[in-house]
């Protein structure tokens, strides 16, 4: 009898201890596992973090923008020291690079100012076209260029020296801001997958032109998630 109570026992154990096995055999995560989530979910934060600080240039831009504030100054264009158009006349500015121009701030005028640059070129070929910032009476030039002929389209090129001076001048046109800001979202946006950011304060695309997408509800909830 003892030895079958002995026996018994023995089977127990065995039992007992295959299976702790398998159920060791069932879990193979690690320290590298913690670490390698840990690196995963500090590059989303990262990620997400930069977009929410993009999406805030944006919604400011645009809010400086649709409230005329621009620190207290203008932009004019003027012809022989006369104000032809302002930057009211202005649909879209953005940054461009070809091999011919260099870097340039490309200009596209609404109907009223493409149509008053087309009679201004027109009729003052020979003659220099200033771009100037006006504040609080300060006149500062920022850019000019002799008139060849009829520009018929609403469009100009602002040839700048380098990336960042094409930018600059950008910006001080409120639409060009707009556009610098949604542009640089939608390029760190689409570089990442869906799966790698929060769509709920993070929207897929913003539009690159003053058709302004309300982001308010976004970065609210982004605030919330301590952004």
């Amino acid at each position: 009898m003892k030895n079958k109570s002995l026996f018994r026992t023995m089977c127990v154990l065995l039992c007992a201890v295959f299976a702790f096995a398998l159920a060791g055999c069932g879990n193979t995560y690690t320290d590298e596992d913690d670490y390698a989530n840990f690196v995963k979910w500090q590059a989303r934060y990262e990620t997400e973090k930069e977009l929410v600080e993009l999406l805030r240039e944006y919604d400011a831009a645009y809010t400086a923008y649709s409230s005329g504030v621009g620190g207290g100054s203008s932009i004019v264009f003027s012809v022989r020291g006369v104000t032809v158009l302002t930057d009211a006349n202005v649909a879209a500015a953005w940054v461009a690079y070809d091999s011919i121009n260099g870097y340039c701030v490309c200009i596209e005028l609404d109907n009223s100012g493409a149509a008053t640059l087309a009679d201004i070129t027109t009729s003052n070929v020979g003659e220099i076209l200033e771009v100037a910032e006006v504040n609080d009476g300060n006149r500062t030039v920022l850019f000019s260029a002799a008139i060849h002929g009829t520009v018929s389209n609403g469009k100009m090129l602002l040839n700048q020296t380098t990336e960042a001076a094409a930018k600059e001048l950008c910006c001080k046109f409120g639409t060009g801001a707009i556009k610098i800001a949604a542009a640089a979202y939608n390029a760190k946006r689409a570089a990442v997958s869906a799966r790698e950011v929060n769509s709920g304060y993070l929207p897929a695309e913003l539009p690159e032109s003053p058709e302004y997408l309300d982001v308010s509800v976004y970065l609210q909830k982004a605030e919330a998630m301590g952004f």
